[in-house]
């Protein structure tokens, strides 16, 4: 009788889904493999353990908040987070090549990315945490969650951190870039550095 796949999450075996997709080498179209679609299993126990650690840190924790704004509005792409320049560059590009398709698709979908991060911030920090009906994680990962408390804040401060930094600082940071790209559309200066030619 075959079993259900299974994860091992937080020392303990977890049921994963029942669907499976195949991995197939494009130029044989050989099938590689046949791993198990275990994705709504690790989202489960995502959210099981997110509901286990909101009595820690809850989820209207406003460090929580606002980690997670700075996130959404650098990937929506408002300033002064990292990825405002990069819709920056990519606007002046559309502009200059007068491709005014990829500068419209470029700002309405910053809209949209907007819109929904906000969304789900309002949804996740503004609403009390849904526990009804919500299967309470398994031991081991209400532990491991309740345990490592702020300590799972710790890389998201860091990267939340780069972003800024990022944003803030730009301009050396695009100059090394546009040196980069430059020597690779021409490529003479490196032949010559490195072969002597």
């Amino acid at each position: 009788m075959a079993t259900a796949p299974q994860l091992l999450i937080g020392g303990e075996w977890v049921d994963g889904g029942d669907g499976a997709y195949e991995v197939v080498n494009p130029a044989t179209e050989e099938v590689l493999a046949r791993p198990v679609d275990m994705f709504l299993a690790t989202t489960g126990i995502g959210m099981r353990t997110w509901f286990a650690a909101a009595d820690e840190w809850g989820l209207a924790d406003p460090l929580v908040a606002a980690l997670f704004l700075i996130s959404a509005f650098s990937l929506a792409g408002l300033p002064p987070f990292s990825g405002f320049f990069a819709k920056l560059v990519l606007i002046r590009a559309g502009f200059e090549i007068q491709q005014y398709l990829i500068i419209a698709v470029s700002l309405v979908v910053s809209i949209m990315t907007l819109f929904s991060m906000t969304k789900i911030w309002t949804e996740a920090f503004w609403k009390a945490p849904p526990h009804k009906g919500v299967t309470p994680a398994p031991t081991g990962l209400a532990v491991g969650a309740r345990a490592g408390g702020r300590l799972m804040l710790i890389p998201i401060v860091g990267l939340a951190g780069i972003t800024i930094l990022m944003g803030l600082g730009m301009g050396p940071l695009m100059n090394l870039v546009t040196a980069a790209a430059e020597q690779l559309l021409n490529p003479s200066t490196y032949v010559r550095v490195v072969l002597g030619g």
